[in-house]
């Protein structure tokens, strides 16, 4: 079996026609053109909180995120995304407004990679590397299985599938297939997470997602989240403007029930996953069977999945990891060989997911 990890990196190089640093190609748009696409690439995580105009109309409209802008915007040059929303995480142990801060991000996080997923589609007329590499993997796996592992909350592995003619209407068809699992342990921008003490919303609340949403916001010290997840369906969704869903229609459930973002605040030490249960267990057993890892624009960075993998993953199997240069690339591999995932032959990918799909060397590893 076939596993494929997906990191930010992926998703941040996904136009099949413009690399990030490309500047001309097999035909040549105008700067205004590269400029446009800037402004909607996918985040990498420290572009989270940047002065997009549709991430600070998000922060805007979402108050309580404007009370620690500044210091995810401001933060020391070697303090990461990740570190500073981990000391924010910390002091909201036993501090409610920083309880509310925090889920104030998940909302505004929901709102960003929604809006700008969406801007990017139009920009590259969904053209995406995600498409081309599923192309690879299907033509060299012939129904063999693989599985399809992405820390990103986009779906834009999910819209690949498209072109397969697979769609995804409920969370279980992430996982019931013999040939394709896909896992998101970080959550997606399409889920929503119960609460654990069901909320109703009363109708004459029910106006404006974002409003409710602001009011879940101020009352995230006493709101607890709970186990169960639910696929957002698309007459949920708004298509631009407001990506925020803070309530929905739950089948056998009268009315319309709060719900919270399922996406996972990017942390430095991130504890939990935020994903169902069963989904996690099938990543298991595909770990189990795996026998060619690839790694695409992974940092390497969450701990508590390189050790699932070490204790998962048969030894000595082969390995490739991609990534926008030599440096970050041999990196990933040291992070992999540190948890003890070692062994057999490493392939390193050095100029970027586009890049290494244009050249075929992924799908050489994949055919070998």
């Amino acid at each position: 079996m076939l596993m494929v990890i997906f990191g930010a990196g992926a998703s941040y190089d996904s136009s099949a026609d413009f690399t990030p640093t490309e500047e001309d190609g097999h035909w040549t748009p105008t700067r205004d053109r590269f400029a446009q696409l800037r402004s909607c690439r996918p985040p990498l995580a420290n572009q989270l909180f940047e002065l997009r105009s549709s991430f600070a109309t998000a922060a805007e409209k979402i108050p309580k995120c404007q009370l620690i802008l500044d210091e995810l915007r401001n933060r020391p040059s070697d303090m990461s995304v990740e570190q500073q929303l981990e000391k924010l995480r910390e002091q909201a142990l036993n501090y409610p407004e920083g309880q509310r801060q925090l889920v104030s991000v998940q909302f505004y996080l929901q709102w960003i990679i929604g809006e700008c997923q969406s801007e990017w589609n139009r920009n590259i007329n969904s053209h995406t590397t995600y498409r081309v590499l599923l192309g690879q993997i299907d033509h060299q796996l012939r129904g063999e299985p693989a599985c399809l592992v992405t820390f990103n909350y986009d779906t834009l592995l999910e819209e690949a599938f498209l072109s397969l003619g697979r769609l995804f209407r409920s969370l279980d068809d992430y996982i019931s297939e013999s040939d394709y699992k896909i896992i998101k342990p970080h959550g997606s921008v399409n889920w929503a997470r119960e609460l654990a003490a069901p909320k109703q919303v009363d109708d004459y609340r029910r106006s404006d997602q974002l409003q409710f949403a602001n009011d879940l916001i101020a009352q995230a010290d006493t709101l607890q989240a709970g186990d169960y997840y639910r696929l957002i369906p698309d007459t949920a969704r708004p298509q631009s403007g407001q990506w925020v869903v803070s309530y929905m229609q739950i089948p056998d459930r009268p009315g319309f029930q709060a719900v919270l973002p399922a996406v996972a605040i990017p942390l430095e030490k991130k504890q939990v996953y935020v994903c169902p249960t069963s989904h996690m267990e099938a990543l298991k057993e595909c770990m189990s069977k795996t026998d060619k890892l690839l790694v695409i624009g992974w940092k390497g960075a969450e701990e508590n999945f390189l050790q699932l993998l070490s204790t998962g993953l048969k030894r000595g199997i082969p390995k490739m990891v991609v990534s926008s240069g030599r440096d970050s690339a041999e990196k990933v591999k040291l992070t992999l060989q540190r948890f003890g995932i070692d062994g057999g032959n490493w392939l390193l990918g050095e100029s970027g997911f586009t890049n290494e799909v244009r050249s075929g060397s992924i799908e050489a590893f994949i055919g070998r």
